[in-house]
C-alpha cells in the first residue's frame, strides 16, 4: 500500500477500485486488512490513492472518517514477463522501427518535425528557448 498521492514506480495496469467506508486511514487496521483482501480478490499487487486530500472538520480540525476509493493495480511484469507480450505496449510500438527523422506514436511512424523539436519562444521574455528535441505525447 502506497502513501496517498504516490503511484507505482514500475509499469502497472489498474485492475479495479476498492471503496472503503468509515475509515480514518486506509493504511491502518481494520481498513488495511479489508483493502488487502479486496485487492487480492481483484488480482492486484499494489494499492494506491491518487491525488487525495483528507477533509477535516472546520470546528476542531479533526480528520473525520470518510470513504476512500483506492485504486488497485498489478505490475505488468506479473502479467507479461516479456514486455513485448503486453498488448498495450505492443500496440504503441512501431514494427519495423521508425527511420531517422521519424518518431513512433501509437504504433505509427510520423515525422518528428514539429514545434517541440524546433524550440519555443517564451511569451514573457520573447527569447527563443531551444529544446532537447524530445517531445511528450
Amino acid at each position: 500500500m502506497l502513501e496517498p498521492g504516490q503511484k507505482p514506480t514500475r509499469p502497472y495496469r489498474d485492475v479495479g477500485v476498492v471503496s472503503l467506508s468509515h475509515c480514518q486511514d486506509y493504511r491502518i487496521a481494520p481498513c488495511r486488512e479489508w483493502l488487502r483482501r479486496a485487492a487480492c480478490r481483484l488480482g492486484g499487487r499494489v494499492a494506491y490513492l491518487d491525488d487525495y486530500k483528507r477533509p477535516t472538520d472546520p470546528d476542531d480540525g479533526v480528520v473525520n472518517p470518510v470513504t476512500f476509493h483506492v485504486l488497485v493495480a498489478t505490475y505488468i511484469a506479473d502479467l507479461y514477463p516479456n514486455m513485448s507480450d503486453d498488448p498495450i505496449y505492443r500496440a504503441r510500438a512501431c514494427n519495423p522501427p521508425c527511420a531517422s527523422g521519424m518518431r513512433c506514436k501509437d504504433g505509427t511512424c510520423e515525422s518528428s518535425e514539429n514545434n517541440c523539436d524546433a524550440g519555443t519562444e517564451t511569451p514573457e521574455s520573447g527569447v527563443r528557448k531551444e529544446t532537447t528535441g524530445k517531445c511528450l505525447d
